[in-house]
């Protein structure tokens, strides 16, 4: 289906758009950034059916190559202004709205965060109703840091997670199993992608862990571009991902609160036939996220060990084919007594 028409001329040569709601009427709004020695930010509000002309609502921010985005960090409804220095000053400021235009240009809220290039994104992650910003070292060892919004300024800079989006894993920022905190999904793409998920234990960092939560095993592969938002009205947000080039298709995986769906839940099974009394066992990598505590009752080593929640999965453990059934209901599967667990999931439905 064609796209329909809209504003005519918006976001021009290398301007940054991003998308969120400046007025609190319920409807997103465009914004653009300029940047460069201009930086002007620009909106074109929505009506509904189309989007107005743009109109200037800062004449001085997110300069030169700063990094823009947008959330509602005050919490009052309209989308805000922040933009990242990184580098060597780790400085942020936030313009905020006022529902005509954004107030502020030298109000620092942050300094010392986000250094260098890394990644940064905004979302809600102690579930207060204000946007936080959150920064992926990447790399090796995946450092991520948080600067929690206070209504006027952000505090902290902690480290929240280890081992979590790095090296070239492109991250997302969404409510994916719809408790009202924003989780974060790491998104392995190449020719062998996979998706893991990491929740904030009520608002807390999540406990670092051995493991990773594995949300999807084939989505967003090679060069596809992700990203999410809630595309079945149910209050959690999916993924989509846009292969672009020739294809220009569009495909979505969708969150039922514990796994995207058409998926496996379980990442795969490693049938081991040790001699003795283990004789007759299978090893089990149990890797689907889990919001809530759930625990696999299993013998052998390993048994009794519990997917705990927050973003943490189940350990692997030790079960003999009478138990496979008993391990793949806790997983929400429905698998015969003694059946092989799939291997390949599917890929998301094209939208």
């Amino acid at each position: 289906m064609p796209a329909r028409g809209g504003t005519s001329f918006f976001a021009a040569d290398n301007e940054v758009p991003l998308v969120g709601d400046v007025d609190a009427d319920g409807r997103d709004d465009l914004v653009t950034f300029t940047r460069g020695a201009r930086a002007d930010v620009l909106v074109a509000w929505s009506t509904g059916s189309a989007f107005g002309p743009p109109e200037v609502w800062h004449t001085w921010f997110a300069a030169f190559n700063e990094t823009p985005l947008l959330g509602d960090f005050n919490g009052d409804g309209r989308a805000d202004v922040v933009t990242l220095t990184r580098g060597s000053t780790g400085d942020v400021y936030v313009a905020t709205s006022d529902g005509t235009r954004f107030v502020g240009t030298g109000d620092k809220w942050q300094e010392g965060f986000a250094f260098g290039d890394v990644a940064v994104l905004v979302g809600d992650v102690n579930c207060d109703r204000r946007d936080d910003v959150v920064s992926f070292g990447r790399r090796t060892i995946g450092r991520v840091q948080v600067a929690v919004s206070l209504g006027a300024s952000f505090a902290g800079g902690l480290t929240w997670r280890e081992g979590l989006v790095t090296r070239t894993q492109v991250p997302v920022v969404a409510d994916f199993n719809g408790d009202g905190c924003d989780d974060v999904a790491a998104l392995i793409r190449g020719a062998a992608p996979r998706v893991d998920v990491s929740s904030p234990c009520e608002g807390r960092p999540a406990k670092p862990s051995a493991h990773r939560p594995r949300g999807h095993l084939a989505f967003a592969g090679e060069e596809s571009v992700p990203g999410a938002g809630d595309f079945t009205g149910d209050g959690r947000d999916d993924l989509v991902a846009f292969t672009r080039g020739p294809a220009a298709d569009a495909f979505v995986t969708v969150s039922n609160g514990s796994f995207f769906t058409l998926d496996v839940e379980v990442e795969r099974l490693v049938r081991v036939r040790p001699r003795g009394a283990d004789a007759g066992r299978a090893l089990v990598m149990v890797s689907a996220y889990s919001p809530a505590p759930r625990r696999v009752n299993a013998e052998g080593p390993g048994a009794g060990r519990a997917a705990r929640g927050c973003g943490r999965i189940a350990s692997v453990v030790a079960i003999s084919s009478r138990q496979w059934a008993e391990a793949t209901h806790a997983l929400d599967t429905t698998l015969p007594d003694g059946a092989d667990l799939p291997a390949h999931p599917q890929p998301g439905r094209r939208w």
